[in-house]
């Protein structure tokens, strides 16, 4: 699968701009779940499973998940 570049986004139509928003490419897997633990964004806890974390923390990560 072929990564999307960081940047703007544009949907443009004869010479109009509908749609400009700015973003930053995040890659989850190069970061570690324990840094999100404490946080109170429950978008945080939805992204832990995209980040790195090995088979025996899989287990501790549902767990305080569940917290």
């Amino acid at each position: 699968m072929e990564s999307l570049p960081a940047g703007p986004f544009r949907l443009e139509s004869l010479g109009k701009t509908f749609v400009r928003f700015e973003f930053h490419l995040i890659k989850l897997k190069n970061l570690d779940y324990r840094l999100f633990l404490e946080s109170d964004n429950p978008l945080a806890y939805a992204l832990m499973a995209k980040m790195d974390y090995n088979r025996r923390e899989r287990v501790r990560l549902k767990a305080d998940f569940l917290r």
